[in-house]
């Protein structure tokens, strides 16, 4: 769990992903036997961790496990009220807000009909399926950052 730590540390939405070299993520995660380190990152190598030409970086199966456990997402019933984010709708030029309902987080424009139609929210712009954990302790622009790494759900809302 430190290897995906000092990787998910360093983890920006939206950016590209740091790749760290053997040696530099074994210091991050402060174990000094480099075989049992090693013996360690293989085991999350392939699902959880990648190793890439500029080193290790965090897979999205790893990105989820931390948040999972770092949100609490077994243990927590986190909820997102429809709340402002620094937005404006593409279609009217409205404002966006973020909230969750259903198990969904939905981006929605305040002022017009939206994107979508049938059993969506009025205004819905995207949705989302994003467990408790990316709702967990997180402003409503992190929860809309973090449904958009984990990618939008089937488009016909």
């Amino acid at each position: 769990m430190a290897i995906l730590l000092a990787l998910w540390e360093e983890f920006e939405p939206f950016a590209d992903r740091p790749a760290f070299r053997f040696s530099e993520l074994q210091d991050r995660v402060g174990m000094r036997d480099s075989g049992q380190f090693s013996y360690h990152l293989e085991r999350l190598e392939g699902r959880y961790v990648a190793a890439t030409d500029g080193g290790y970086e965090l897979r999205d199966a790893g990105l989820e496990l931390v948040q999972t456990v770092i949100g609490g997402a077994a243990i927590e019933d986190s909820t997102l009220d429809p709340a402002p984010i620094d937005m404006t709708c593409q279609i009217c030029g409205g404002d966006v807000e973020v909230g969750d309902e259903d198990g969904w987080v939905y981006n929605r424009c305040t002022d017009c009909e939206g994107l979508f139609g049938g059993n969506t929210p009025r205004g819905t712009l995207s949705k989302f399926d994003l467990a408790p954990a990316g709702l967990f302790d997180r402003s409503p622009a992190a929860v809309y950052a973090t449904a958009w790494v984990r990618g939008p759900s089937d488009s016909s809302a």
